[in-house]
Order: C-alpha cells, then structure tokens, then sequence
C-alpha cells in the first residue's frame, strides 16, 4: 500500500454455483508481503466438520424416505400421524438439516421414544400453517420466529439446521444463528426426524450426522 492510500476496499464474496451448491469462506485477511507471510496453504486447513452419512431411516405410518428426501403418502390425508427417523443415532454430538417446504417439523428425536408423534423430537424447527416458523422442545412450542429473524426471511429454500454438542443447541437458517436460548440434558443420543402434516408433502436435502 502507497502511504498516500486512505481507504481499502475488500470484496467479502462472489460465486456462482448451481441448485443446491455449497461455498464455504474465509475470514478476511490482510499480511505484508515480506517474506514473514503465513503460507497459503495454512488459511485452509480444516479445524471443523460435517460427516455427510448416507442415510438409513423407519417410517412411522405414511413416511416414505427416498434417500435425502421425505414424503408423505400414506395415513390421514391431513394429521400428525406418522414420521421417519434415522436408523443411525448419535449422542452428546448430533446435527440435522434440510428444508421445511411445507407444513412440517425436522428435529432431533430422542433415541428410545416410540410416539408416532412430532413431541418425541426434543428439539425442533416447525413450519406452521399459519405461515410462521417455531422452535419447539418436545411438546411445548418455545419461540415464535415468525416469517424473519436475525437478518434473514424464511421461505421454501431456507436450510434449516439444529446442532446439539452436549452442552447447546443452536439452530441456523441459512447459515444465520438464529439465537435462540434452549435448556438441553448432556448425554442425549439423538436420531434424525422428520413429521409431515398432508400427503404429498415433502422435506428434501436432510442431513444428519455427527460434526466435530
């Protein structure tokens, strides 16, 4: 930089990419290029992780999982009536994401819990009919998140996510900590879930795993 120089401008990002595509950044950085510069390669080490597992998962009543994909096709055209869970399990470390396009809740279901009902998610992410998403714990609907929050408004494409590490839950939309304050019990092993209220429903792009 010229000493005469009194404004840096810096471009956070650009890409484009297709349908469903991830990008990953950085932090911004600046270093004098003087020989002491931290090499390149050290900016992309990986220090943390999602473990994409393919997914095995039990239908309750009318759930129909098709890979990453849940449908409902069976059971009461309209009711909570049924659910898919991951045959796979996790605990004190666990992460569930995918995208609520209808009337639905993807959550975290306690191992053991034999309801066909969406309370057996101990934490979980509902879109509601009445056009508002929540977070709910178990039975009790906790916070009203409405239709934006933090920044961000909530659609058909918004990947939802929850992450519990035995001490927190977190959950993002798009990426964006939605902040919300949840009491969690350590030790919890959790599988995926996912409920559906009408037929013909469907949550795509479910991830589930552990993450380090």
């Amino acid at each position: 930089f010229l000493p005469a120089f009194t404004a840096l401008s810096h471009r956070a990002f650009q890409y484009y990419g297709s349908t469903d595509s991830s990008a990953i950044f950085g932090k911004p950085m600046i270093n004098v290029v003087d020989g002491s510069e931290p090499e390149l390669s050290t900016f992309f080490e990986v220090t943390s992780s999602l473990e994409d597992v393919s997914l095995d998962w039990t239908g309750t009543g009318g759930h129909i999982a098709q890979g990453n994909s849940i449908t409902k096709t069976l059971g009461a055209a309209t009711a909570w009536d049924s659910k898919a869970i991951t045959k796979q399990s996790y605990k004190s470390n666990a992460f569930i994401s995918g995208r609520l396009e209808t009337d639905g809740f993807i959550g975290l279901h306690e191992l053991g819990n034999t309801s066909v009902s969406y309370t057996s998610m101990e934490h979980s992410v509902h879109r509601s009919g009445d056009g508002n998403w929540y977070y709910w714990s178990g039975a009790a609907s906790v916070l009203n998140m409405g239709t934006s929050r933090n920044g961000m408004t909530f659609g058909n494409l918004t990947d939802w996510a929850l992450f519990y590490d035995n001490a927190t839950l977190k959950i993002f939309a798009d990426g964006v900590d939605m902040g919300v304050t949840a009491t969690v019990v350590p030790d919890r092993t959790y599988q995926g879930c996912v409920a559906l209220y009408s037929q013909t429903h469907l949550v795509p792009n479910v991830r589930f795993g552990p993450f380090t």
